[in-house]
C-alpha cells in the first residue's frame, strides 16, 4: 500500500529477478496520497528470488509511506485465489488490444463510470486467456469530465503475473480509464472490475461499463 498524508504520491514499485531483470513496474502519480491511495497485490513466477525496490520520484518534501507484508505459502495461495476468483466473477469484464502507430497512444481505451455509492473498486490487468503475453498500460483515475486525480503505469508479464489492486473512489462523478500501450501483436489483455468494500472487502453493487472508444 502506498499512501501520503495529504500530499501528492509519486512513487515507483519494481520487481527484479536477478541484478538486472526487471518483471514488474509500476508508476503511480496521485494529486492526494490521502484520498487516493493505492492497494495492490504483485504476483510473480514460483520457485524464484525476486527483489521488490519503491522508490519516490517526487521532491524529497512529498514523503510516500508503503506498507508492505509478504505472505505466507498458505496465505500466498489464498491471495491468488482471490484475484482469480475476482478476475472470473466480476461484474465488468472488457478486452483490450494494442494498436499499430508506433506513439504512446497506439491502443484501446476503456473507460468505466463508478456509481456513486461504490467507495472503492478492484481491478484486475490479466492477460490469461487472450494470448498470455506481457501487458503495458496506463490506468487514469478521474474525477468529472477530465480531472485526472491518479494515474498508474504498469508493465508487467501478463499471464504469469496478473496485477490485482484497489482504487478508492469515495463520493460521485468517478471514471476509471484504462489504455493499452502496446501494439496489436501482442497486446491483447483484459480488464476486469468489481466494487469492493473497504470494511469488509467485499463486493457491492454492480458496475456499468462507460463509454468505449478506440
Amino acid at each position: 500500500m502506498l499512501r501520503t498524508n495529504g500530499r501528492p504520491l509519486k512513487a515507483k514499485v519494481e520487481v527484479f529477478i536477478g541484478p538486472a531483470r526487471t518483471t514488474h513496474t509500476c508508476n503511480v502519480d496521485s494529486m492526494n496520497g490521502k484520498e487516493s491511495p493505492v492497494r495492490g497485490t504483485i504476483q510473480f513466477k514460483k520457485d524464484v528470488d525476486p527483489m521488490l525496490r519503491i522508490t519516490t520520484t517526487g521532491p524529497s518534501t512529498f514523503p510516500v509511506e508503503v506498507g508492505l507484508t509478504v505472505p505466507s505459502p498458505v496465505r500466498s495461495e489464498e491471495l491468488a485465489a482471490i484475484t482469480t476468483e475476482t478476475f472470473d466473477t466480476a461484474p465488468v469484464k472488457m478486452l483490450s488490444q494494442g494498436g499499430t502507430a508506433p506513439n504512446d497512444n497506439v491502443g484501446a481505451v476503456r473507460s468505466f463510470e463508478v456509481p456513486p455509492d461504490v467507495d472503492a473498486i478492484q481491478l484486475v490487468t490479466w492477460s490469461r486467456d487472450v494470448g498470455k503475453k506481457s501487458l503495458k498500460a496506463r490506468i487514469e483515475v478521474l474525477k468529472g469530465p477530465n480531472s485526472q486525480r491518479q494515474t498508474i503505469y504498469l508493465q508487467c508479464g501478463g499471464s504469469t503475473q496478473p496485477w490485482h489492486g484497489v482504487i478508492e473512489t469515495p463520493g460521485a462523478g468517478w471514471i476509471i480509464r484504462v489504455r493499452n500501450l502496446k501494439y496489436i501483436e501482442d497486446g491483447h489483455f483484459e480488464i476486469a472490475m468489481a466494487p469492493y468494500d473497504l470494511s469488509k472487502g467485499a463486493s457491492t453493487p454492480q458496475l456499468a461499463p462507460a463509454t468505449q472508444m478506440w
